[in-house]
């Protein structure tokens, strides 16, 4: 059965599947990302110190996070791409090295690249974004602190 899209154009019921998905991992990126922006004014000292590019980086994975939601809106291709779940993974990279390392709560952000990739690419998917997210999130963890201590990190981690 045809089915047509919010623009009165006809398309296929797969087209329009990618595009509800994406909208809705759209929207769910950009509550991580106000949520954490949230965070970081509710309590500043506790999550980086005053030299910190934390808070800019926040801003900016903010601002991607609403360009993403407005691409999904206007039903554009770039929304749809895998890629930007490897987006999401360096931005979740460069926010939990830059509050706290393998001490920071910000890790918790790399279970939504890996969900998203699972429901929409299968298992191997799935499998693949998570062993780059733990690879990343060990990199972020050695990039903030000098020596980690690698039981607790390699257990958190897995």
């Amino acid at each position: 059965m045809p089915t047509y899209a919010l623009n009165g154009s006809h398309a296929s019921s797969f087209e329009s599947t990618d595009m509800r998905d994406a909208l809705v991992a759209s929207r769910v990126r950009l509550l991580l990302a106000i949520s954490g922006v949230m965070t970081v004014f509710i309590n500043p000292a506790h999550l980086f110190d005053k030299e910190s590019l934390a808070p800019a980086i926040f801003g900016c994975y903010v601002l991607s996070s609403a360009i993403l939601y407005y691409a999904a809106e206007m039903h554009i291709p770039i929304a749809l791409h895998k890629g930007m779940l490897w987006v999401d993974c360096i931005w979740y990279f460069l926010i939990t090295s830059f509050s706290g390392g393998s001490d920071s709560f910000f890790v918790m952000l790399f279970i939504f690249p890996i969900l998203v990739s699972s429901l929409r690419g299968g298992f191997d998917d799935g499998a693949l974004v998570t062993l780059i997210a733990v690879g990343l999130f060990n990199g972020a963890a050695r990039v903030a602190d000098d020596s980690p201590d690698m039981a607790p990190l390699l257990f958190r981690s897995s």
